[in-house]
């Protein structure tokens, strides 16, 4: 919990002699949280408690990833504020995360922590002619691949094989989506080179680097671990031993509030309850369970900004009849309505906290 985390904050500002600012999003399966721009106005806040002559910022992320103009704004803000940006990773930082520690003079990785690609990844929901919906996830690269796989692997080069191949790939995919992934992947390859160059003098190795991130793993999912990261360029810097045993413990204090271990389901998150077991025994027709899960934070020891989700869960008996042979037996079954609201962005300062460092 934060109070705990605070004391970790506290003896790595001691340590590292900067100040330094979280950004978390939920690792929690079922929960999808994403990197986005809303919290930038909460970054801005970390910031502002920050003494004015401290030109060097210590930034600690753990997410999937998200919205990689979040990541080009948080790195334009920290950069006109300080002279020195290292990016710190403890466990994850995928995808707009990564992209994020791109920016930074140095990025700080934990021997169990890992970078990942930046493809960006498009979605589309389709709907099933029995009614189903159906997500697909691709990126540019994707589409590309699917046509060498055709010339190469197949043997496929007749024009108008190609041509009917790619009409059948648009009733699949919207024309607009798959122009809209060649933006995202063109965007990706600029935000890298933009992001590297601030650091490395060197063009062509920068073009390298980001090249790699974008088309060299070939699954979005790939962990590139710090050893990896450093091999294709990155500045990579190795926490001392001490710095290493709190960044580990305030991943596990973040993995404890995050409930990561359990895959979210608002059913389960009920069923458990006194209140549920008692409503199966008695006579009221529905009840209302209402509860909070964890979305994301920004916080620092001078403050901490929290947004969590609402969670409503509306359980109703509901009578079945089933069908047994010539036999019909009533049953009650128990019907779970779950409705998520958003509430946004809570900030409290830590009044016992000191905002030197």
């Amino acid at each position: 919990m934060y109070s705990q985390r605070i004391k970790f904050y506290e003896k790595l500002e001691n340590l590292r002699q900067r100040p330094l600012i979280a950004y978390v999003t939920s690792l929690r399966a079922g929960v999808n949280v994403q990197m986005g721009v809303d919290a930038i106005s909460e970054i801005i806040r970390q910031i502002q408690l920050i003494p004015l002559d401290k030109k060097e910022i210590d930034f600690l992320i753990i997410s999937n990833g998200g919205d990689p103009i979040c990541s080009l704004r948080i790195i334009n803000i920290l950069s006109e504020r300080f002279n020195k940006i290292n990016v710190i990773v403890p466990y994850i930082a995928y995808s707009a995360a990564t992209l994020l520690a791109l920016g930074a003079n140095k990025i700080v990785m934990h021997p169990y922590s890992n970078l990942g690609p930046v493809d960006p990844q498009m979605f589309q929901r389709q709907t099933l002619p029995d009614g189903r919906n159906v997500d697909s996830i691709f990126a540019a690269a994707d589409i590309k691949s699917y046509f060498q796989f055709l010339k190469e692997d197949i043997g496929v080069h007749d024009q108008q094989a190609l041509s009917k191949t790619f009409e059948i790939l648009t009733n699949q995919i919207a024309p607009t989506v798959i122009g809209a992934a060649k933006n995202s992947s063109q965007l990706a390859n600029s935000l890298c080179e933009k992001f590297l160059s601030r650091h490395m003098k060197d063009t062509d190795k920068a073009q390298r680097v980001s090249k790699s991130l974008i088309t060299s793993f070939y699954n979005h999912s790939y962990a590139v671990s710090r050893s990896e990261a450093k091999k294709i360029g990155l500045n990579i810097e190795y926490p001392t031993q001490e710095e290493e045993k709190l960044l580990w413990d305030i991943w596990e204090d973040f993995e404890k509030e995050m409930v990561v271990s359990k895959q979210f389901n608002p059913q389960e998150e009920i069923v458990g309850q006194t209140a549920y077991k008692n409503f199966l025994l008695n006579q009221e027709q529905s009840v209302t369970f209402n509860f909070s899960i964890y979305v994301a934070s920004v916080e620092s020891r001078r403050a901490i900004s929290t947004n969590n989700d609402t969670v409503t869960v509306v359980a109703q008996k509901i009578e079945e009849i089933i069908q047994q042979g010539m036999c019909q037996e009533r049953r009650i079954g128990i019907n779970h309505i779950p409705m998520i609201n958003r509430t946004g962005w809570m900030f409290n300062i830590n009044k016992g906290g000191n905002t030197n460092v």
